[in-house]
């Protein structure tokens, strides 16, 4: 497996699947739609049963280039990784200054797809996320379709969060919950796992 950005993510959703780890994405958005992006994932009860120490070593080769990689992003700035590996856990944060930016940082080369998107009209902010190709890449074969969706259902613990500087006015919502004037949150279960899990918003 290539160790880049995408391999943290890719291992991170295989550990909650598996091993009841879990993800906390957040998207800051400010006024003129520049932000804050930070990912934290607690892999320990990974940790614990990773004895060969593998994917304690994939998630260390990973970081520096994943630095590497955002660095050569236009707009993407303020990188900051903390990681301990003796318990098990890595926050990345980065400032990013428009929506192409924070897009191209979620642009897999390997693929050429981009697994979350966002498009921005005006006052108008849209999002897309599909996590169907990571889903693809580990099926159990002994598993149907229905029985794996149910397995992670019961496991995963991945949440996504959008924040706004300003209120916002929901035009749309899929799988997405309104917290506030000012806040969305999708956490993925089967639902949001079946379909693309997207939103539509203006910001006033």
């Amino acid at each position: 497996m290539k160790t880049n950005r995408y391999s943290i993510i890719i291992i991170a959703f295989l550990s909650i699947v598996l091993y009841s780890c879990s993800i906390e994405e957040e998207f800051h958005f400010n006024s003129d739609f520049s932000g804050h992006y930070s990912f934290r994932f607690d892999y320990s009860e990974l940790k614990v049963l990773d004895t060969s120490g593998i994917a304690g070593d994939e998630m260390s080769k990973g970081y520096e280039e994943m630095v590497t990689e955002l660095q050569k992003i236009d707009g993407i700035s303020n990188i900051v990784i903390n990681s301990d590996d003796n318990i098990g856990s890595v926050e990345v944060e980065y400032d990013f200054s428009s929506i192409d930016a924070i897009n191209q940082a979620n642009y897999n080369n390997e693929t050429q797809s981009y697994t979350k998107f966002f498009t921005l009209s005006g006052k108008k902010l849209s999002f897309k996320a599909d996590f169907s190709e990571e889903l693809e890449e580990y099926k159990d074969p002994s598993m149907d379709d229905e029985e794996l969706l149910k397995n992670i259902e019961s496991f995963i613990d991945y949440t996504i969060t959008i924040r706004f500087e300003k209120n916002i006015k929901v035009l749309d919502l899929q799988n997405f919950s309104k917290i506030d004037d000012h806040t969305l949150l999708l956490k993925l279960n089967e639902a949001s796992l079946e379909k693309a899990s997207a939103f539509n918003v203006k910001v006033k």
